[in-house]
């Protein structure tokens, strides 16, 4: 089985995708589509089938040998990128590797590789590393702490496209019984009453992994004071017990650092089983700090003026935190492969607690990464979207009209039912009539009768006397349609009337994320809406997570909602703004919320972030050089 260290490189990857796609292609075709030389694609095939005769070739060109595809275990790992292999030789290496030993490996220029080098340092500058060279031979120079801490994000970086469980950790560690590990681990948490959340394990399992792969491989940890864990503590007592299994089974040779270590990796990842005994839950969670917990969601929520009962949950959060604190502690990165999908999905969920990990920070003196973000709108947002939900049937109920024969309580029949299906979603009316002057109300949404007919302007549903299961499905096809076009409605009406002809800009100078929010921000000052801090408050936002959507539009807004007006800030440039790097956007919607609006937030977040999802609408929209044309396309 390969390992990851002799992985095949992104253009080999490609060569084998290309004969995936036609089955046989010659060698003069097979380059020119690469532009590499003839030559230059020989040694790739050679290094191809070094393991495995992969490629065939014959009279007519190259082909797939399809059985040794179906075998080999590396091309299920994810695709690898230049810098990422070039990283992982140097940071596994025992010694210094010569640098034209290493490009010859990796089948580039020794120019190539120390040009990718050179635009490799900011990534080794934040984890206290660095490059060096001497005598032509090339290192890593840094604490094993932070290789490891490398290792596991370049190993993140590419499984993060094949998280929930789809990607093998034995393709990376091929050299460790992942399946016995598992269970041992499992085991001796359970063992100290202990468990470890699902989408914590894997991570918490890949950096065990590398840390008793290093060991194996003779690299331990430094004598350090920074990483010394209480012998009491649980995490400790597991790491120590793992330890000695792998000393045993290996010969190992750990210390008190390397135990030590072990047990950073534990904490912050498991937690105590919940108990209802409230001394048990103060020796675990301090009331000082459930108060802290209790405070925060407190204000984060009155500022939102959303009356939510957190009660029951509070303890549950306590205990969240407290563990994400262990982890900033002893800077442990989490992965979070529900975090687009949270941030996309539920934008005002997601706002609301990047708001909260704001607080967190500020009262803890610490950093919450993203990833630390999408688990605290995971913890709130059940709490949130049932309050959401039930505001949203309050605005959008249906107003029924009901028109039938009362012939053997007909009418009251089909009523009863009705009101036990929607009793939540539809206030019901009755008509005596078909002249009934109830039919020209424009207050009334839907018409259902037992009689045929049409109203123009009204939804009708004709129905059975009998109210079958078939009139039901009808009837309720109706509501929720009915309900949807309210609540658009509704939605577009307050977003319509946020904009303004002198916050709409068309312009192609602005081409940078940091010259649009200082272009914008400036423009809803000089408007009268903000003070000077406006500004800083965007960038501080963008700064904890970044408000770009789909890769198609941004939503940049200030932490805090206090503008004179609520107004959006519209700049377009049909040529593209690059919000982060390879992210070009033509849209970017500045948001300027005042205080008083607070409780609208959630509707105006959700319902400009909605409009733009339309890929039509959004295409029209960027194509727009007025701010009538811009009104009308948004109106659509």
């Amino acid at each position: 089985m390969k390992t990851i260290e002799n992985d095949l490189s992104d253009r080999q990857q490609k060569i084998i995708c290309l004969l995936k796609e036609s089955q046989v292609q010659t060698g003069k075709e097979l380059a020119a589509c690469l532009g590499i030389s003839v030559r230059t694609l020989q040694l790739d095939i050679a290094h191809i089938n070094q393991s495995e005769l992969l490629i065939t070739s014959d009279n007519r060109g190259y082909r797939l040998n399809e059985e040794a595809l179906a075998k080999l275990h590396t091309l299920m790992l994810p695709t690898q990128n230049q810098s990422h292999r070039i990283l992982k030789k140097l940071i596994l290496a025992a010694k210094p590797i010569p640098i034209q030993s290493l490009s010859d490996e990796l089948y580039i220029s020794d120019s190539t590789l120390l040009r990718q080098l050179k635009s490799d340092s900011r990534l080794l500058s934040s984890f206290q590393l660095s490059i060096k060279r001497k005598d032509n031979r090339i290192y890593i120079e840094g604490s094993e702490f932070n290789k490891r801490r490398l290792i596991s994000h370049l190993i993140n970086s590419e499984i993060k496209p094949f998280m929930q469980g789809n990607y093998d950790p034995e393709g990376y560690f091929s050299d460790i019984d992942v399946t016995q590990m598992r269970n041992l681990v499992l085991r001796l948490i359970h063992h100290y009453n202990c468990l470890v959340d699902e989408p914590y394990f894997s991570n918490m399992l890949l950096n065990l992994m590398i840390a008793f792969h290093r060991m194996k491989t003779g690299f331990y940890m430094e004598l350090s004071s920074d990483i010394h864990i209480g012998e009491e503590d649980v995490a400790y007592q597991i790491a120590k017990e793992l330890c000695a299994f792998y000393t045993t089974l290996w010969r190992v040779e750990p210390s008190k650092e390397d135990i030590s270590y072990i047990a950073i990796i534990l904490l912050g990842q498991i937690k105590p089983l919940l108990t209802d005994d409230p001394m048990e839950q103060n020796n675990i969670i301090s009331e000082q700090f459930l108060n802290q917990m209790d405070e925060i969601l407190m204000e984060t929520f009155h500022y939102f003026m959303l009356d939510i009962d957190y009660k029951e949950q509070l303890y549950g959060f306590a205990l969240h935190i407290n563990a994400l604190l262990k982890r900033s502690r002893y800077q442990q990165e989490v992965t979070n492969d529900l975090l687009e999908s949270v941030r996309l999905n539920s934008p005002f969920i997601y706002d609301v607690a990047v708001l909260v990990a704001e607080k967190i920070a500020e009262c803890f003196h610490i950093h919450v990464l993203e990833q630390e973000i999408g688990y605290i709108a995971i913890h709130i947002g059940f709490l949130i979207e049932n309050t959401s939900q039930r505001n949203a049937k309050e605005r959008t109920q249906v107003n029924v009209l009901l028109i039938s024969s009362d012939y053997y309580q007909i009418e009251a029949n089909i009523s009863a039912h009705l009101q036990t299906q929607f009793h939540e979603r539809i206030h019901i009316l009755i008509g005596k009539s078909m002249n009934d002057p109830l039919l020209f109300n424009q207050n009334v949404d839907v018409l259902i009768t037992t009689q045929p007919m049409h109203i123009i302007g009204k939804q009708t549903v004709v129905i059975s006397p009998f109210y079958t299961p078939a009139d039901e499905f009808k009837v309720n096809e109706v509501i929720l349609q009915v309900m949807k076009e309210k609540e658009k409605n509704l939605s577009y009406q307050l977003l319509i009337s946020y904009f303004h002809e002198n916050l709409f800009i068309n312009s192609d100078t602005i081409t940078t994320r940091e010259e649009a929010i200082e272009f914008l921000g400036q423009k809803i000052i000089d408007f009268g809406l903000e003070n000077d801090t406006f500004i800083s408050s965007v960038k501080k936002r963008e700064a904890l997570s970044s408000t770009c959507f789909f890769e198609k539009f941004a939503i940049p807004h200030a932490l805090k909602m206090n503008a004179k007006k609520t107004m959006f800030c519209v700049l377009i440039n049909e040529k593209g703004i690059e919000w982060e790097e390879g992210k070009i956007i033509p849209i970017v919607v500045m948001l300027s919320v005042c205080h008083e609006n607070r409780k609208e937030f959630m509707k105006i977040y959700n319902g400009i972030i909605t409009a733009l999802c339309d890929k039509e609408k959004l295409s029209r929209i960027v194509k727009t050089k007025t701010f009538f044309e811009f009104l009308q396309q948004f109106k659509e």
